[in-house]
């Protein structure tokens, strides 16, 4: 009964220990005559083969399908990330006239940040679309920091269009000097 108890205990191991031991059987079973011999494996290989062989490919498969089960949890999460990336291209239809010429803005300037109000109502609904993200850090509450995500930009910069849907950036040309006169203003 101990002995069982004991395999319970091994395997309660982290899964590094559980992977050296399996490569330490691998090891005693695999290596040539002379390098065992060299290393004093030969007494384990030639008394214990069937306890190691058993113990190593225990060690082995509880290691190896942690470490699966691990990869799997990171891709998963992986996909699920991309697929969210890429969810704010859903919302290209609904935006308002106001939250076009945010964007319209920093195409024209090619900024990917721009200072707004903290509480922006067009700006808080392209952060909840996906638009846009708000700085972290610290700001005046009417000058805060908002950040075009790199995926967002590389997809708005390429595609101006799904973005302008035909309006032409000269005409919105006074009302970005209004968005940028009130930067200068708050963020003095």
């Amino acid at each position: 009964m101990s002995s069982i108890s004991d395999l319970l205990n091994l395997l309660k191991q982290p899964r590094s220990v559980l992977l050296v031991l399996g490569m330490t059987g691998l090891a005693i079973m695999w290596l040539p005559h002379k390098t065992a011999d060299a290393l004093d494996f030969i007494y384990l290989r030639n008394n214990y083969l069937h306890w190691i062989s058993v113990g190593t490919f225990v060690c082995l498969g509880v290691a190896l399908s942690g470490y699966a089960k691990s990869i799997g949890d990171w891709w998963r999460e992986r996909q699920a990330v991309e697929k969210a990336k890429w969810r704010f291209m859903l919302h290209l239809d609904s935006l308002s006239a106001q939250e076009r010429l945010i964007l319209a803005y920093c195409l024209s300037r090619n900024t990917t940040t721009i200072l707004l109000s903290a509480i922006d109502g067009p700006a808080a609904s392209l952060c909840s679309k996906g638009f846009l993200y708000k700085w972290l850090g610290t700001g005046h509450i009417l000058a805060w920091p908002y950040i075009i995500p790199e995926h967002v930009w590389a997809f708005i910069s390429v595609r101006p269009d799904s973005v302008l849907l035909g309006v032409d950036l000269a005409s919105l040309e006074s009302q970005f000097q209004r968005i940028e006169n009130s930067s200068r203003r708050l963020a003095i």
